[in-house]
């Protein structure tokens, strides 16, 4: 026999809310500094072969 569960979200309080916010916000932020940081250097391997394309 299956134990019925609830569909209802969980509470999360706005204290909480914020929190998740905060922390997301944080690591979109971190996430973009890596990407713009990991095309810098893509871009820098492009230049540095230029010259022997040339």
């Amino acid at each position: 026999m299956k134990l019925q569960t609830s569909n209802k979200p969980r509470y999360i309080s706005k204290a909480d809310r914020a929190k998740m916010d905060l922390e997301a916000a944080q690591q979109t932020s971190e996430d973009v500094a890596a990407e713009a940081q990991a095309v810098d250097t893509a871009n820098a391997d492009e230049i540095a072969k230029e010259p022997e394309t040339k």
